[in-house]
């Protein structure tokens, strides 16, 4: 599968009513080292983040995609963990290292959001 624009993916039909939780999943190229603090998949989830908490956003039927403030996000980047991106996960200052030493995780309280790296 390969996907260039961001596509939503739901068991239960939209609704109307707030959604209890959102998982959102960033594919990045592999090994790509080339990230900057402005453009990094950390601020590109919580960039969709934000754009789903303006209640603006619609399913492909036009429904609003209704968030609220309980609604809990699960943000996941896929992706090689290179120089320029431990670099910006230094800056969150809220990112921890996996056991495996693999990936980061960490809690963001101004999102509500659990991301994993």
């Amino acid at each position: 599968m390969v996907l260039d624009n961001p596509i939503a993916v739901s068991e239960d039909t939209n609704d109307g009513r707030e959604f209890d939780a959102i998982v959102l999943i960033e594919l990045k190229r592999p090994m790509r080292n080339d990230y900057t603090d402005s453009e990094s998949p950390i601020i590109q989830l919580y960039n969709y983040v934000d754009k789903l908490k303006s209640n603006k956003v619609k399913d492909k039927n036009g429904r609003p995609i209704n968030v609220g403030q309980r609604t809990k996000f699960y943000l996941f980047a896929v992706c090689d963990v290179t120089d320029s991106l431990r670099k910006i996960i230094k800056h969150t200052g809220i990112l921890k290292g996996t056991p495996d030493n693999l990936g980061y995780y960490g809690y963001n309280e101004n999102y509500n959001a659990y991301i994993e790296i």
